[in-house]
């Protein structure tokens, strides 16, 4: 379902607009491959009807100010390439994670960091969040590194379970409103 006033966010090679069923077949790539799914603790979707369910939970989430969910898309192309969201709002709305995809063929080009160029100051400034947070797994070292270039900085460390009950190691990455190297990169 389109929304009036979901926030569009536009960078130099991207549009970040609203998950539409047109995204179905592009997070499906993403969410049935089982080397994606080891590092995000979700189990690989079977169908596309998997895919949709998720598209129509998103919509919720938004409706109820839960999370928001962007597509990331190339400019002039408007197709799936990935996603990024925010979601696990704390209580008191001052915290919320965020979480990112990319189809592989697209990483490595700087997509995620011109996306988060534009999601993290949305969220500091829009939506008001004073921490934006990563819980990830630290096998997960490629998405680490983008987290520490833009600087998220490590602050704990700790062991949770699996949807199959098994314990993983888990990290806690966090970027502060007023973090140094936030503030350098808008200038």
């Amino acid at each position: 379902m389109k929304m009036d006033n979901f926030p569009v966010l536009s960078t130099k090679r991207l549009q970040l607009r609203q998950l539409d069923a047109s995204d179905a077949s592009g997070l499906f790539r993403l969410r049935s491959n089982e080397e994606y799914c080891k590092f995000t603790r979700m189990n690989r979707y079977e169908s596309i009807e998997k895919v949709m369910d998720f598209i129509k939970r998103m919509d919720a989430a938004y409706i109820e100010n839960a999370s928001i969910m962007w597509t990331i898309a190339l400019k002039g192309l408007d197709t799936h390439i990935g996603g990024v969201c925010l979601f696990n709002y704390s209580s008191d709305r001052k915290r919320a994670e965020i979480g990112y995809d990319l189809i592989p063929e697209f990483r490595g080009s700087g997509y995620v960091t011109e996306a988060l160029n534009a999601v993290i100051p949305y969220g500091f400034n829009d939506m008001g969040f004073d921490v934006i947070f990563a819980d990830l797994m630290p096998a997960n070292t490629k998405t680490i590194s983008v987290l520490e270039r833009n600087g998220f900085i490590k602050k704990s460390s700790r062991t949770d379970t699996d949807g199959n009950g098994a314990e993983i190691e888990m990290a806690l990455y966090e970027i502060e409103q007023g973090n140094p190297t936030y503030i350098q990169k808008l200038i």
